[in-house]
């Protein structure tokens, strides 16, 4: 076969691969010893000749417009790579450095703005999600308060208080409802129940202060009557029983006479269920003195029939009230355990936990024979460690502002708890108060 003149090897078009070695020797050796056939020679390939000549001797060929848009191509991004390897090099001044119009420089700058649009985007949207939780959480806060406020005023809550008659407890009961209307701020009722031997006059003056008198009957004393017991209002605190009669109330915070409320205790409706109470000493028993009640017919009978055989570890009200609740108290603390603020004994003075305890009081409890109205005439033998001198300032203060209101202070001299006190101290009790070398000072700042 014959093109343009010359021979061609039947393998020239083949796509297999030279051989290697010395077979490639032997064919190379044929090669050359193998006569040619034909009149011309094999000619090495050459470069056109229309690419050596200038553009306008050259005629026209249909690839040579791609050929020569390739190669200004090439050198445009040869020059581009240059000029960017020169810009990293001299660093600040690779502004000042032209760069050509190109399709790649193109490509690079329409990414940029689309990563910063990306970056933009994002942030704008955690800042619509942050907005969005803050806003969601405000208003939850304030669905939460609408609730309490409906539940509030769709419920009927109330305070109590238990009063003995006209005796020594009047001036702290008097001072326990005054403290309620201005340090605790409520507006929610506050009952005194109380015998029907209370005085009228003493009955007006609790109601000016804003409180509601009930009148019950005593209950019998389920154990033998002796004057310890006599002294202590013993058979007089079951009368505290009369409190799950009062069905129209729908929960009762109950507080005992000799504590005092320094800040608003108004959440213990809403926070706790009945019955709540705060740790005593023991920590597997309640004290009495603060809880949260839910007045009901079912438990007030059964009450009744029971506190007579149950037995008390205090011979009082709260031993048979732990006899009574005491599995259900200590069954779920979160629902039933207040949190000591709010039932603070000042027996607790010698624990570890009174220093942190006595900044968080909400309410204080006098608990002991050692009282505010008492203390510089008690017979306790161990009064002066039982005085704590901040918290009885506060309720002498209190008492102070509660007497202004309505009574006098001839009837406060005339109480029977005063009179009992006098005589004990001017009779046969002389022995009780044994002569020590110490004394006394009181210093008035007010």
């Amino acid at each position: 076969m014959y093109v343009e003149g010359r021979p061609v090897n039947s393998c020239e078009g083949s796509a297999r691969k030279p051989p290697k070695g010395r077979a490639r020797q032997v064919s190379r050796r044929r090669a050359t010893d193998t006569p040619a056939t034909g009149s011309q020679e094999l000619r090495t390939p050459q470069t056109p000749r229309w690419l050596t000549q200038s553009p306008s001797d050259v005629a026209w060929s249909p690839w040579r417009d791609q050929i020569e848009s390739g190669m200004e191509t090439s050198r445009s991004n040869d020059r581009e790579k240059n000029i960017v390897e020169h810009s990293r090099g001299r660093g600040s001044r690779a502004k000042q450095v032209a760069r050509p119009p190109s399709s790649a420089w193109s490509v690079r700058i329409s990414r940029k703005p689309r990563r910063n649009v990306r970056a933009a985007s994002s942030l704008v949207g955690w800042i619509v999600l942050i907005a969005v939780t803050m806003i969601l959480l405000w208003r939850s806060q304030q669905w939460r308060q609408e609730r309490a406020l409906v539940r509030t005023a769709t419920r009927r809550y109330a305070y109590a208080t238990l009063l003995c008659g006209d005796g020594r407890m009047l001036r702290a009961v008097a001072a326990l409802v005054y403290s309620l209307r201005t340090r605790g701020n409520t507006s929610h009722p506050i009952l005194v129940l109380t015998t029907p031997n209370l005085s009228t006059e003493a009955s007006g003056h609790l109601e000016a202060l804003g409180a509601t008198v009930i009148r019950r009957t005593p209950l019998a004393y389920p154990f033998a009557l002796n004057a310890a017991r006599l002294r202590d209002n013993k058979p007089c605190r079951y009368a505290k029983l009369h409190l799950w009669s009062l069905t129209s109330y729908d929960k009762i915070v109950f507080l005992d006479g000799d504590t005092l409320v320094l800040s608003p205790i108004d959440d213990l409706f809403e926070r706790f269920d009945a019955v709540a109470a705060a740790p005593d000493l023991y920590p597997e028993t309640f004290n009495s003195g603060v809880m949260v009640i839910e007045p009901s017919e079912d438990i007030y009978a059964s009450m009744l029939a029971r506190y007579r055989e149950t037995p008390s570890y205090n011979l009082g009200d709260q031993g048979f009230l732990n006899a009574f609740f005491g599995e259900q108290w200590r069954s779920n603390p979160k629902r039933f355990h207040l949190p000591l603020e709010y039932n603070t004994l000042l027996k607790m003075r010698d624990t570890i936990l009174w220093p942190t305890l006595r900044k968080q009081v909400r309410v204080v409890h006098f608990t002991g024979e050692t009282k505010p109205w008492n203390w510089h005439r008690t017979s306790y033998r161990d009064w002066d460690r039982n005085i704590d001198p901040l918290f009885y300032y506060e309720w002498i203060r209190v008492d102070r502002a509660a007497r202004n209101l309505s009574l006098t202070e001839a009837h406060w001299m005339h109480c029977s708890s005063e009179a009992l006190t006098l005589a004990k101290y001017n009779g046969s009790f002389r022995h009780r108060f044994p002569i020590r070398d110490r004394y006394s000072v009181i210093l008035s700042t007010y």
